[in-house]
């Protein structure tokens, strides 16, 4: 199946609804593989990243790249726009570390972070994380083994996330995946 098939007015999508559970851990491990890095200006990068999630609240640990040393903890309250499919990062509180004194006694993180570009970066990044991760799963089939039987495969053509809550150490998800399926039975060895 290729993706001219998800054009042709022959074939008939079918939706299925999921409950998806993802691990604190897991997130932790797709973030450290991607090696992510969020710009809030021309000249300050956060790195490392890692997440925890607890109450209902994100908490956001990252290094600052240029400055050895230094590091931010931001918590926030997450929401999810299931209209506009888009994740909002809301009632920011953020702390910084830092072993440069001369940047501790300037104040000089606070004032770049007041002014409302940490919030709307992560919210860019994490929404941008997100749409490429669904054109990635849209652009070719993902296919499921089944043992012994054969395989099944699906084109998937939409994800909607109509539930995105944050609990501890996870994040669950209520979403409907619209595709077309494909079933290949053989016979088993």
């Amino acid at each position: 199946m290729n993706n001219t098939d998800q054009d042709s007015p022959s074939l008939d999508r079918s939706s299925i609804r999921v409950d998806i559970r993802t691990e604190e851990s897991w997130i932790n491990s797709f973030l450290n593989e991607k090696q992510i890095l969020i710009p809030i200006d021309d000249s300050i990068h956060l790195t490392n990243l890692k997440i925890s999630l607890e109450g209902g609240l994100l908490n956001l640990n990252a290094d600052i790249q240029e400055n050895e040393g230094s590091s931010i903890e931001v918590t926030s309250h997450p929401v999810w726009d299931p209209l506009r499919q888009y994740l909002q990062i809301e009632d920011v509180k953020f702390q910084t570390k830092s072993k440069n004194l001369i940047l501790k006694s300037k104040g000089w993180l606070a004032r770049l972070f007041l002014d409302e570009k940490l919030d709307k970066k992560i919210e860019e990044k994490a929404n941008q994380l997100f749409a490429d991760q669904l054109a990635k799963i849209k652009k070719d089939p993902t296919l499921f083994p089944i043992p012994n039987t054969g395989d099944a495969s699906v084109l998937v053509t939409n994800i909607t996330l109509q539930e995105l809550i944050f609990i501890d150490q996870a994040i669950t998800l209520k979403a409907t995946i619209e595709g077309f399926w494909k079933l290949n039975l053989t016979k088993g060895e």
